[in-house]
Parts: C-alpha cells; sequence; structure tokens
C-alpha cells in the first residue's frame, strides 16, 4: 500500500508507514481532513466567483440603460412611438369621422358633417346645427342660376350645396357650399379637408346627433308620385317655352332689381323656387283642408298651383299662380307681352289683374326702366 503521507509503498498488514512512521489510521484521518478543507474551500470560492459576476452582470445593465436613456436618438424615437401609438388610439375611438371620402357616409351624415363645417362661418348654417329637425330637399340644378352641378341640396333659403369632381384625385369630390344672401359666396373644398378639419373641433357626437335629426327629401321625385298618389293634383303645370328663363324687375318697396326664375315646371326668385302644378277643379272645389292627410300637406308645402286664362284681359294671356291650397285671396299673375320692339313678362295682382312690375332678360334694362309705366299696360295708381 502506498502512503499517501510521503508516497513510498509499505508492506500489506503493516500497522505503521514505514519510511515516515505514520500510522496507518491517522495517516486516512490527515487526509480526509486536508480533503473536507479543501472542498469547503472550493465552495467559498464558487460562492465569491457567483457573486462577483452577479454584480458586473447588473452593473453592465444598469449601465446599458442609462445610456439609453441619455441617448437623444432613442429618447426621440421612444417620443415618436409614443406619439404614433396616441395618435393611432385617438383615430382608433373616432366611429364617424374616421373616414375621409363621401361614399362612407350616408346621405344624412354627410349633410351633418358639412353643416357643422360651416356652422362657424355663416349664422345662416349655425341656426340648422340649433333645430330639434332639419329638411333637405334635393332639387335639380336648372332650379338655381348660382349651381355648379346637379343635384342640388337645399337646406334653407340661404344655404345649400353641391358636389363637383376632384380632379386631383378622383376618390375625392369638391363640396360647393352656396350662401345666397344679397351677394351668393361659394365655397369649394374637398370632403376629405373637410373631415380632417372636424376631427380638431371636437364635435363627432354633435354631429352624429344632427344627422340623426336631418330629414331628406328628393323632389326631383316628388313630382311622378305625385301624379297618381295624390288626391285632386293632376301633375305638373308646364310653363310656355318664350317664358322660362331669368327675369329681372325693379322692385318698388325695395328700390331695387330683383329677379324672377321660370323653369319648365317652377317659378319664383332664384333663391326660393316653387314646384307648380295643375289641380282638378272639382277637387278644388269641394276638398276639406282640415281632412287632408299630413303627408300631402308636406309634399304639396312647396308646390303652388297654375290656371291659365284663355281670354286675354288687358290684351295679355295671363297664368295665375297661387298657393297649392290656397283659396283666399287673388294670387299672382303672369304674361307675355312686347314693349318697345323686345319681349318683356308683366307681373301682375289683384281682382283687376293690375300691372305691378315689368320683367326683362337683362339687369341693366330692368334698373333703366325702373318703375316707369308703359302706356299701354294696365295700371291701379
Amino acid at each position: 500500500m502506498k502512503c499517501p503521507n510521503c508516497g513510498k509503498e509499505n508492506e500489506v498488514g503493516a500497522q505503521f508507514y514505514a519510511n515516515c512512521g505514520k500510522k496507518l489510521d491517522q495517516v486516512v484521518s490527515t487526509k480526509n481532513k486536508v480533503l473536507k478543507k479543501n472542498k469547503t474551500k472550493n465552495w467559498i470560492i464558487l460562492g465569491i466567483t457567483i457573486s462577483v459576476l452577479a454584480i458586473v452582470a447588473g452593473f453592465a445593465i444598469n449601465h446599458s440603460q442609462s445610456n439609453r436613456s441619455s441617448n437623444p436618438v432613442l429618447k426621440t424615437n421612444r417620443i415618436e412611438t409614443s406619439k404614433h401609438r396616441k395618435k393611432k388610439t385617438e383615430i382608433k375611438k373616432l366611429s364617424l369621422l374616421k373616414y375621409t371620402k363621401l361614399a362612407d357616409y350616408t346621405p344624412s351624415e354627410a349633410v351633418a358633417i358639412i353643416v357643422w363645417y360651416m356652422q362657424d362661418k355663416e349664422p345662416s348654417w349655425e341656426q340648422i346645427t340649433e333645430q330639434n329637425s332639419a329638411s333637405v330637399k334635393i332639387r335639380h340644378k336648372r332650379d338655381y342660376n348660382f349651381a355648379e352641378s346637379d343635384p342640388v341640396y337645399v337646406l334653407n333659403k340661404v344655404a345649400s350645396y353641391s358636389y363637383l369632381p376632384n380632379r386631383r384625385d378622383a376618390s375625392d369630390v369638391i363640396v360647393a357650399i352656396y350662401t345666397n344672401g344679397a351677394n351668393i359666396s361659394i365655397v369649394h373644398k374637398p370632403f376629405s379637408e373637410i373631415i380632417r378639419a372636424l376631427r380638431k373641433r371636437n364635435i363627432e357626437q354633435n354631429i352624429l346627433k344632427l344627422s340623426k335629426r336631418i330629414k331628406i327629401v328628393d323632389q326631383r321625385e316628388t313630382t311622378v308620385a305625385s301624379k297618381s298618389t295624390y288626391p285632386g293634383d293632376k301633375g305638373l303645370f308646364t310653363f310656355p317655352t318664350a317664358m322660362q328663363g331669368k327675369w329681372y324687375y325693379w322692385n318698388e318697396y325695395e328700390k331695387k332689381v330683383a329677379d324672377l326664375v321660370v323653369t319648365e315646371h317652377q317659378i319664383g326668385s332664384s333663391k326660393d323656387l316653387s314646384e307648380v302644378h295643375m289641380m282638378d277643379p272639382k277637387f278644388l272645389a269641394t276638398y276639406d283642408y282640415s281632412k287632408i292627410s299630413s303627408d300631402y300637406k308636406k309634399v304639396a308645402e312647396n308646390w303652388s298651383r297654375a290656371a291659365t286664362y284663355n281670354e286675354p284681359v288687358h290684351g295679355i294671356k295671363w297664368i295665375n299662380i297661387r298657393g297649392y291650397f290656397q283659396t283666399a285671396g287673388d294670387g299672382s299673375y303672369f304674361g307675355l307681352h312686347h314693349e318697345e320692339g323686345r319681349q318683356v313678362l308683366v307681373m301682375a295682382y289683384g281682382a283687376q289683374i293690375a300691372t305691378s312690375a315689368v320683367g326683362f332678360r337683362s339687369a341693366t334694362l330692368a334698373k333703366k326702366y325702373g318703375d316707369y309705366h308703359f302706356p299701354d299696360l294696365f295700371y291701379l295708381d
């Protein structure tokens, strides 16, 4: 057996090691103590090593984070990312104004959007947002001399609009917004820009509420249905071709030139045209207005009633225009005539059909003649 203390070989069965004199069990005990001491020392070293590595790793992580927070490029990227997420979240919250194309909105939503866009620009549009209900009439371009496209969406006498193609963006449209005061002003705005402008005003709920109060009436189709649906109505009255067009006359009360527009089936100022119908004489003589349906009254609120005179009165064949359900009063009279070699439109009133104004095709002529009384026309004064 080799002595673990000195390394020399000993005989088998010896009690002591021959070279060093150590007792066999004493050497083994010493060896075990050495091994135990070395093992403990190794565990201590391992623990210290792990602790050092942990401290170094923690320092490295903190240093990296510190560098990232102090790095202006990384900091800017985080800010931009945050802004992008915030903007994306804000757009996601929009349930109505998230689209920029007209086709993505219902007709009533589109009306509400345009009204609210104009709300802080024109008083006539602001009034619409305050109404409990709003009726929008869809009419033909021919009914309005200022209209740029067909159809025209009419909200009241001084507020209307229509759509034009957007040459720069085929997916978008231009909204032509008309404010018909003494001088007609027209605002052209891409629909997509209107949407973006409204997003900044935080009024989406107001737009939604208004869209639910809007009623759209397509008066281009009303006439066709009314011919067979409503009792007493014989359909549209057609004005003579020579009478159709725009006329200018001197308004004696306001002391200025005014206009009168006559279309195939309508008459009135360029700001307020009335659809002209014919009524069955028997129905006219016997109907009871209190028994007329509310639907009939609503549809006919912008209608007028026409009657023609087969025999001339004061040398003129007249067309008499009254309110559709009008029973009292004489209404207004219109008839073609010639004065000083040119065709004019004579306007008259009352039971005696007295001349009230003379219409010319030119505003200059209307102003020139003013309240002049032509000798061959009948006047009361």
